[in-house]
């Protein structure tokens, strides 16, 4: 233990203090005659009478050990040394990697979700973190995992989004983008124009090219989506194809089939996402169908129409609108069939989460939905608007001994699709393209 150490200690509990003076260390904690004696290295005599003197001047002793302790607690802080070690690492260390991302939206679907798992993933691997989005549900989250950032309304036809996300990248100095949603790939593919920005877009849906026409590279969260892109014109060799994953492993429980069948919509409700079809099919039907109930996970624009409309008829008593749930995992044990009726997707992050937990999907067979889902082995697929189809699917899948079928095909399906740490991969492949060593 080093000389400045010792003493350091010593004046914390109020004890003067004799030190040998070492190439001045000890001076710096020991000031002589003030918090205690300072002696030449082998001087046996000087620190004898030093010695002595203290021990004969019980007032000395205490005065010093004071004055000892005052100095200690204004001059040598654990917060001072705290922060002076990392402002040492921080001038010894590379400089640290950094991403922005612009996130126009403020909810927890299944893009932003894709965009939390990767902050969260590259903050812990040492990556600064930063973003623009539209509300504090996301940003909360965001925040929850390591990433700093702020708040845009996307109001005044997106003009507050693209003004705030200017300031933030200007402040920081960003170079890398990584975009999620069509209004953040419009915009920040338009600051890229006026700014040394590598913008990479997420297309997490059946999305009009016209948005992503001005981002470097583009990313395709399924084959149909990539497609999709390509039929619009986009040149190929700028789409990369990243299926969407979660970063979790898959969770079995000991679920007993129905009836009665909890059936659960986890999804935004928005008109795409095909809630009013699909319930409108279930209230035609109830009477035939087994015992079920259903669970909507989620919120949105469509809540208060869909409520009004089916809340009052032959659903209502089985209808349940739960709105938007951080709690998702207290659901899941409970749900036997996970039901979404899109009309156009990419890889939904409900359905992965889904099978996660061994529950069969009954899906429409629109994009990226028949990437992940089987016909038969994990789920049934029918057609959007299908209406008599989905109630067929619905009564081979509430059939116990085939519903443990496609469960326990769910489980297989999700350790066989998903990829998560290849996905992070991939996605650092893309970022590595705008680093200033890679142009």
């Amino acid at each position: 233990m080093s000389v400045a150490r010792v003493v350091s200690t010593v004046n914390v509990v109020n004890v003067a203090n004799v030190a040998n003076i070492v190439n001045g260390e000890s001076a710096g904690s020991t000031g002589s005659g003030r918090s205690g004696r300072l002696v030449p290295v082998d001087d046996s005599l000087a620190l004898s009478v030093a010695l002595e003197e203290l021990l004969l001047d019980p007032a000395e002793r205490r005065r010093m050990g004071l004055a000892g302790r005052a100095r200690v607690e204004a001059e040598f802080s654990r917060a001072n040394a705290v922060r002076m070690h990392l402002d040492m690492y921080a001038r010894l260390a590379p400089e640290r990697r950094r991403l922005h991302m612009a996130i126009s939206s403020g909810g927890l679907g299944g893009g932003e979700r894709v965009a939390i798992s990767l902050a969260e993933t590259l903050a812990r691997r040492g990556w600064r973190i930063t973003f623009t989005c539209a509300g504090k549900h996301l940003a909360d989250q965001l925040e929850t995992v390591g990433a700093t950032g702020s708040i845009a309304s996307l109001k005044a036809g997106g003009f507050f989004f693209f003004f705030r996300l200017w300031r933030d990248l200007t402040r920081n100095r960003f170079r890398l983008v990584s975009a999620h949603l069509n209004r953040a790939a419009l915009t920040a593919g338009m600051l890229a124009r006026i700014m040394p920005l590598f913008v990479a877009a997420h297309v997490h849906g059946l999305n009009r090219a016209v948005y992503y026409k001005n981002c470097r590279r583009l990313i395709a969260v399924s084959s149909a989506v990539r497609e999709h892109l390509i039929v619009q014109g986009i040149d190929p060799e700028a789409v990369t194809l990243l299926s969407n994953s979660i970063p979790f492993p898959p969770i079995s429980i000991d679920r007993r089939p129905g009836p009665p069948w909890t059936i659960a919509i986890a999804a935004k409700l928005h008109a795409n996402k095909g809630h009013a079809w699909a319930l409108a099919a279930l209230e035609a039907h109830v009477s035939t169908l087994p015992e079920f109930r259903i669970w909507i996970l989620g919120d949105g624009p469509e809540r208060k129409s869909l409520e009004e409309r089916f809340c009052n008829g032959p659903l209502g008593k089985r209808l349940v609108f739960w709105g938007f749930r951080a709690d998702m995992d207290r659901f899941y044990p409970d749900i036997h069939i996970a039901l979404l009726g899109s009309l156009g997707e990419g890889i939904p992050i409900s359905l992965l989460e889904a099978m996660r937990w061994g529950i069969p999907c009954l899906a429409t067979r629109v994009g990226g939905i028949p990437e992940v889902v089987t016909d038969g082995v994990n789920g049934l697929l029918v057609q959007p608007n299908d209406g008599e189809g989905l109630v067929a699917a619905l009564r081979r899948a509430t059939e116990p001994a085939f519903w443990q079928i496609l469960s326990n095909g769910a489980k297989g399906q999700f350790l066989e699709k998903n990829r998560f740490e290849d996905m992070l991969e991939q996605f650092l492949n893309v970022l590595r393209e705008g680093e200033p060593s890679a142009r």
